[in-house]
């Protein structure tokens, strides 16, 4: 049996000049939770990710703070505003209009964690009528 191993895809490093120029641009806040972790604290993030089309211009990227670079994820801008538009992140700025506690991150991760296992359940209990 063969194996395949898929090669070993490497984040694209950014100029120093463009991060700064990010970083002033934003007055060195995160785009989505406004904290100021400091340059080096911080990820080039695609507003419109790479998968989904997107490209290395400058008005398609933004600086986030780790946390919130890692919940984004793959998905846009957009989407992940949307998801997070009830617990007050502001939709069309260029700087986020006050900080988002780390808590209320947690508490909608919760709800969606939540939502998916019912919705697995479901499947389940549909799979299983079927059978009997």
């Amino acid at each position: 049996m063969l194996f395949y191993e898929e090669p070993i895809r490497r984040r694209k490093s950014f100029p120093v000049e463009l991060k700064r120029d990010l970083h002033k641009a934003q007055g060195g806040r995160c785009m989505y939770c406004g904290r100021r972790p400091g340059i080096d604290l911080m990820d080039v993030d695609h507003k419109n990710p790479m998968a989904k089309g997107g490209s290395d211009q400058k008005r398609n990227l933004q600086l986030l703070c780790r946390s919130c670079n890692t919940r984004k994820g793959a998905t846009t801008d957009r989407q992940f505003r949307t998801k997070f538009k009830s617990i007050g992140v502001p939709q069309t700025q260029t700087s986020p209009a006050k900080s988002i506690p780390q808590s209320k991150f947690e508490a909608v991760a919760k709800t969606t964690t939540t939502k998916k296992a019912k919705q697995v359940r479901t499947r389940r209990q549909r799979a299983d009528d079927w059978f009997f």
